[in-house]
């Protein structure tokens, strides 16, 4: 197996960092109360956001789950499955529709995954050219000269990196040869931060975690803010929504107490923006 470059190890190393680390706030935003036994939130957020949609049924054996699952036979006449295929370590189980609740990450039961997987992409592609254009501005110069000076100048800069306060060099070298020519590489790292900033701000957006574009809050008038919002609150409910539309079925189908709401951390964020919401989504 052909070995990586250190720059394709250092790639891949900031984008698993960004994946993880916007996986984790995706993973984060809701609080599952009044779970059964051995039923963490965890295990439905994580079924959600990699697959789109999962299963909650009450197992002959391992009692009530909630896995992910794939649709197995049948439509109705609406469209829906009629059956699904539960899946987890070890144990695959088909369950006809009337004995399982499905509980979808969103209406069209589109995962998070991708989303994320493409978000950190972009913060990727973003540090990796910050980091390129910095190194640029180490070494903002090309040293055309013969050969056999090349050991010679490397070791000079090396002093200077270093810090040596005099350098010493042969007599017989012919600084003549020698011609410096700048690479001329702007700087641009305040706008690349500026652009991650954006992106970073349009992923919180997407994942309905309060950003208000605080990079430029002091530029944006009342309607703008509004709108922005607005916008995060939709992008939440999508996804709210439709696991307390699951709980309540979850709940009359086996008369269970679960629930579903925003975790306090997110609407810690911003109280006065999710309050409202948060009420009229329980009503």
């Amino acid at each position: 197996m052909k070995k990586k470059s250190r720059a394709k190890q250092m790639t891949d190393s900031v984008y698993l960092n960004n994946y993880n680390r916007l996986k984790h706030l995706a993973l984060d935003r809701f609080e599952w109360d009044n779970l059964p036994t051995g039923l963490e939130a965890r295990h439905i957020e994580l079924a959600l956001f990699h697959h789109g949609k999962a299963i909650f049924v009450q197992d002959d054996v391992l009692g009530f789950l909630c896995l992910p699952c794939n649709p197995n036979g049948g439509m109705n006449v609406y469209g829906d499955w009629v059956k699904y295929t539960a899946f987890g370590y070890n144990y695959n189980k088909v369950f006809d529709v009337e004995d399982c609740v499905l509980i979808r990450n969103n209406l069209l039961m589109i995962n998070t995954d991708d989303y994320i997987q493409m978000y950190a992409k972009r913060l990727t592609d973003v540090e990796r050219t910050i980091d390129v254009n910095l190194a640029s501005q180490k070494t903002p110069y090309l040293i055309a000269c013969d050969d056999k000076d090349i050991l010679t100048l490397k070791n000079i800069y090396k002093k200077i990196d270093e810090g040596e306060p005099a350098i010493f060099a042969d007599k017989n070298l012919n600084l003549s040869s020698i011609n410096v020519y700048p690479t001329l590489a702007p700087y641009v790292i305040d706008k690349l931060t500026d652009f991650k900033n954006a992106i970073m701000n349009e992923t919180l957006t997407f994942l309905g975690i309060n950003n208000a574009n605080t990079d430029k809050r002091e530029r944006l008038n009342a309607d703008e803010v509004n709108a922005n919002n607005e916008h995060i609150i939709e992008n939440l409910e999508h996804m709210l929504v439709q696991r307390q539309l699951a709980c309540e079925l979850i709940n009359k189908r086996w008369g269970l107490n679960i629930s579903v709401k925003i975790k306090e951390s997110v609407v810690e964020e911003d109280g006065e923006l999710y309050s409202d919401f948060e009420t009229d989504c329980r009503e």
